[in-house]
């Protein structure tokens, strides 16, 4: 990736998609990688999206061009933008942040199969994803005209792939999950619209599967919500801030028991039990 980079015209990246996004003979896979980075900024759907996150993808993933090497470099380069903006207000500087989140997501992928990441570097990733995740203030998920932003459900992508990675202790599951209830009791007048309370619950999926949480440590996180909604009893008037946080933990809580549900193969026995605490925070977030 050294040397002085060469910058294609979007004929280039039409023709590598045209060609089954295979790499074009007498190009650099990890030179191309760092021309795409800056593409994943931009508030063009097309640009960011149909070329930077595809080629990406497939060449991540499907041709697994890149070696740890590769996948470094760009993790390096993404690792600062998984970050909160200095202002809360709502600008095209999602996008970035955003796109960080969903490449790294493919990395860690990557890592699962054939690792190459050391413990540290994984474990400044959950730091890093877990931080994210709840200070990010921008919920947004499609912007008319942009596309998509969806940092939320991009960064449960990350973190249910992190969830999956054998460094990860019972301790370091915990403080996901911890960071999980974070970002849902987290005043907002944004309403989950697009899978957000999906995404999340996946990542909680992943951790119960591992069973490396004792039931206990899990019920005892499930009383947050329960805690939650005893604090904040019905308003006497509407207030969109209790309404938003409201139905995400509802929408999330849903999405949970559904997916405890109809997992296959089922989930063991002692977390099995656990649906009976979910119905019943059902119940009262029904109330």
């Amino acid at each position: 990736m050294d040397g002085e980079l060469v910058l294609h015209d979007i004929e280039f990246w039409q023709n590598i998609i045209d060609n089954s996004y295979r790499l074009p003979e007498g190009n650099s896979a990890g030179e191309l990688a760092m021309e795409l980075m800056p593409y994943l900024a931009l508030p063009d759907a097309y640009l960011r999206d149909k070329v930077a996150y595809s080629v990406l993808a497939r060449w991540i993933i499907l041709y697994r061009y890149y070696n740890g090497d590769d996948l470094r470099a760009m993790m390096e380069w993404l690792l600062p933008h998984l970050s909160p903006p200095p202002t809360a207000e709502e600008d095209d500087s999602i996008f970035i942040r955003s796109s960080a989140a969903s490449v790294l997501a493919l990395i860690v992928y990557r890592h699962n199969i054939q690792p190459f990441l050391s413990e540290a570097e994984m474990m400044t990733l959950l730091d890093r994803a877990r931080y994210y995740l709840v200070t990010e203030p921008d919920n947004r998920a499609y912007i008319p005209e942009k596309g998509f932003a969806t940092a939320c459900s991009h960064t449960a992508d990350l973190l249910k792939f992190l969830a999956s990675s054998a460094y990860l202790q019972a301790r370091d599951l915990q403080r996901l999950i911890e960071a999980i209830a974070d970002k849902l009791m987290l005043p907002t007048t944004f309403i989950f619209t697009h899978d957000e309370d999906e995404r999340l619950a996946k990542v909680i999926m992943v951790i119960l599967r591992r069973n490396d949480l004792a039931p206990e440590d899990v019920q005892n996180w499930l009383r947050r919500f329960g805690n939650w909604k005893e604090a904040h009893p019905v308003p006497d008037d509407h207030n969109p801030v209790y309404h938003a946080t409201h139905q995400n933990v509802k929408l999330f809580l849903k999405s949970l028991y559904c997916q405890m549900q109809i997992a296959n193969p089922p989930l063991p026995l002692d977390i099995q039990q656990l649906e009976g605490d979910i119905l019943y925070l059902l119940g009262l977030y029904s109330l």
